[in-house]
């Protein structure tokens, strides 16, 4: 009986990352056209319900840890509480409320993997997925090439495996290497299959042609690794002062030299338009700054009074603003932003604590913490309901708490 409801919590669990990473079930909802109607797909709203109310029936035994555990992280609290707040003011307060009980169905599940899953534990579980993204994505490229191929005249031929878009391909693939690479640096040892599927994992990343998620997994990688040095204080510093004088020189040089560069790669010096949108976007903060229009009533496509505006400027349906910081200022203004920079900054201390501890669950998850950081400057996913990126970043907050980690084990 046991085993049966291990087997069950980890087939959920498997699925339900599946799932939060958008991965394979979009093929069912494909069109004749070669689009995609999953946003409004009611299949799949009433799957992720399902998961919510899975994940808040396992919560229900627990919920002296869980309280003990939403005591310790008050900040998470207050963070929930602002964005229900702003349904008060919201341009759309019934849009922010649909959106807020995604995004708390969405924690549901992270408070579910907090509670269950050790860092070690949940590396190997999110692998497996990993292991289905990959080899589906693979198969469908073979087999079913009509969809697993743009068809569109911005990206033809480019490889979106079983995802909607490249840059969900390309994203997703960054963030499983990612979570492999942590797995061989804290296994001490390489297995041939881990091997494979990095090989496979940077084919598919390259075949993406999403040149943003490559860059930010190589840059992530060689911060975290730079990050989790144990060297001399005064080494430490010089190197860290170098390393700062060099980043700012590139800096200097790539906006210097920016339209031809991005020329010379055969790339979009507006990065396909996305620094024009952004300057459309500023504007609008600007007359909302504080409280901004309330979460998830601004991207709202033709029934949006703004995103229609830029829609027809643009001649385009932009699902988001394509930067996660702009997103954040547009939905919950300033304090919300701040609120949750705060947020991080904890999370961010308990990372590197952990790097620096001799807990005996010493997976650190820093660079998952810096992939969600440089990856939002193209792309939206802080904040948003049913992303796998929000469920990590609320994991690693909780989990990150290294008293309550030794708690959880004890009660467990």
């Amino acid at each position: 009986m046991e085993q049966d409801k291990f087997k069950f919590k980890r087939i959920f669990t498997i699925g339900s990352i599946l799932m939060f990473s958008s991965a394979i079930y979009p093929i069912l909802m494909l069109e004749q056209n070669g689009s995609f109607d999953v946003l409004n797909s009611m299949h799949i709203r009433f799957c992720f319900i399902i998961i919510y109310l899975i994940s808040f029936i396992y919560l229900l035994p627990k919920l002296d840890i869980l309280m003990k555990m939403l005591r310790d992280n008050l900040v998470l609290i207050i963070f929930l509480s602002f964005v229900l707040f702003s349904t008060a003011w919201s341009t759309n307060s019934l849009e922010s409320l649909i959106g807020l009980l995604g995004l708390t169905g969405t924690t549901c599940f992270a408070l579910f993997l907090t509670i269950y899953y050790d860092r070690s534990e949940l590396t190997s579980v999110f692998l497996i997925s990993f292991w289905i993204m990959v080899i589906s994505s693979l198969i469908f490229s073979i087999i079913f090439s009509s969809f697993a191929y743009h068809s569109d005249i911005h990206h033809d031929g480019v490889l979106r495996g079983a995802f909607t878009h490249k840059n969900v391909l390309g994203r997703t693939v960054a963030l499983g290497l990612i979570v492999l690479i942590i797995k061989m640096v804290n296994d001490k040892k390489i297995f041939l299959s881990q091997v494979l599927l990095f090989i496979l994992s940077i084919f598919l990343l390259i075949s993406s042609d999403s040149m943003s998620s490559l860059v930010i997994t190589i840059v992530v990688i060689l911060l975290g690794y730079y990050l989790s040095l144990k060297i001399n204080s005064k080494l430490y510093l010089s190197l860290t002062c170098f390393f700062i004088t060099v980043v700012l020189i590139l800096i200097i040089f790539l906006i210097s030299n920016w339209e031809y560069i991005m020329v010379s790669l055969g790339r979009d010096p507006t990065l396909t338009g996305r620094t024009v949108l952004w300057g459309f976007l500023l504007d609008l903060i600007h007359e909302k700054p504080i409280s901004g229009y309330g979460y998830q009533a601004f991207w709202l496509g033709e029934e949006g009074k703004y995103s229609n505006a830029i829609n027809n400027f643009f001649n385009w349906t932009f699902p988001h603003g394509h930067n996660g910081y702009l997103d954040l200022l547009l939905q919950i203004g300033l304090i919300g932003t701040l609120i949750y920079i705060i947020m991080y900054i904890i999370t961010l201390k308990r990372e590197l604590k952990i790097l620096n501890s001799a807990y005996i669950n010493k997976y650190s998850y820093l660079n998952i913490l810096l992939f969600i950081l440089f990856i939002n400057i193209t792309e939206t996913n802080m904040i948003e309901p049913n992303s796998i990126f929000w469920i990590l970043f609320v994991y690693i907050l909780l989990s990150g708490n290294l008293d309550f980690g030794k708690e959880v084990k004890k009660e467990l």
